[in-house]
């Protein structure tokens, strides 16, 4: 399922890019499922329950003023779980375009998730529709093992957080190239003259960092559900060799970057996870011996995390998907079209 799910996701990727366009907030959330037969449903069953803390008093201003586009109540969502149609042929549609941009003349930096923004949204340089595609790459690692690739929150402000993001990707795909690396207005925190690392993490004392696969934090329960205590509302006025662009049947030969692995997804903010000492793939970091400090490697985080069901030839081939889509330059990193050749998905069957 998550190969076919990846593979829908760039087709929808492809035309918003073949016609200029942007998505600029590709995520899990705004990946969503077709439902099946809700119009043959009664409404009833589809009403929202009246369970007590589900729905909210009135909601008032707190300047006391009138609103009339302000909503009467707030209610808690209700699951449509049950209507998804995720059996065979099952179809995945992109939805929620309000960060869609112009790909050649963006206006503003759209609010792409921490732990999915490509390094270029975080330090603020030119960006385009290929942060779609660093966006793509860190979900095909979630997909397939239930665990967010990088994640940075927990940090007293934006820029430790986006510090402890770039430490992150260096731990984990490698050093940064000096064209990005040099952009950096921090990095002398971190490295040394010689780029050799003298810090692990933005915040000393924190658990970021400190064994190589922290655990994850349990998810926030949402401020609806918090606050759904009967109380009033008030409203205030985001390994293998990388497949080259062009490309249409490449298989990775291990002369990548060094380090980078999955592990296996479970649910939990985009963050460090905990893992094994598998040392197969570890990295070598320049002026210290302990290997296991910082963000683990890809390779090591997938092999831990790596599903059971996939075979050593689709490993391979998914980490060379990852790769490709993971480049730090994104003038380097292939088209959604190009992916979309990748032999990952040679065995996808079409749904359409």
């Amino acid at each position: 399922m998550a190969r076919d799910l990846l593979r829908q996701a760039l087709l929808g990727l492809d035309l918003l890019h073949s016609n200029g366009l942007a998505h600029g907030d590709f995520q899990p959330g705004n990946l969503l499922f077709s439902l099946r037969g809700l119009d043959k449903v009664p409404e009833v069953e589809l009403r929202q329950h009246s369970v007590k803390g589900s729905v909210s008093k009135p909601v008032r201003r707190r300047d006391g003023k009138k609103d009339l586009w302000a909503p009467r109540y707030l209610a808690l969502d209700q699951s449509l779980d049950a209507y998804a149609d995720v059996g065979p042929g099952f179809e995945v549609k992109l939805s929620d375009f309000g960060e869609v941009f112009n790909a050649s003349k963006p206006e503003k930096r759209p609010s792409v998730p921490m732990g999915l923004r490509a390094p270029e949204l975080v330090l603020g340089l030119t960006f385009d529709e290929k942060i779609d595609i660093w966006s793509f790459g860190c979900l095909a690692f979630e997909f397939l093992t239930g665990m967010a690739f990088f994640g940075a929150g927990g940090f007293p402000n934006e820029q430790k957080e986006d510090d402890e993001l770039l430490l992150q990707m260096t731990d984990a795909l490698g050093p940064l190239p000096d064209s990005i690396f040099t952009q950096w207005p921090r990095a002398n925190l971190y490295f040394g003259p010689n780029r050799e690392r003298i810090q692990w993490s933005p915040s000393e004392g924190s658990d970021h960092g400190s064994d190589g696969l922290s655990d994850f934090d349990e998810a926030e329960p949402s401020d609806l559900e918090d606050d759904l205590d009967g109380s009033d509302w008030e409203m205030n006025s985001v390994g293998p060799e990388p497949f080259k662009d062009g490309e249409e049947n490449v298989q990775g030969n291990g002369n990548g970057p060094p380090g980078t692995l999955g592990d296996d997804i479970k649910d939990g903010p985009r963050d460090n996870d905990d893992g094994n000492n598998d040392n197969d793939h570890d990295v070598e970091h320049k002026g210290d011996d302990d290997a296991d400090q910082g963000h683990p490697p890809l390779e090591k985080r997938f092999k831990h995390f790596r599903p059971k069901e996939l075979s050593d030839s689709d490993a391979e081939q998914l980490l060379s998907l990852i790769r490709t889509a993971l480049q730090y330059e994104r003038t380097e990193r292939p088209s959604a079209a190009t992916l979309l050749k990748h032999p990952f998905f040679s065995e996808t069957q079409t749904t359409k």
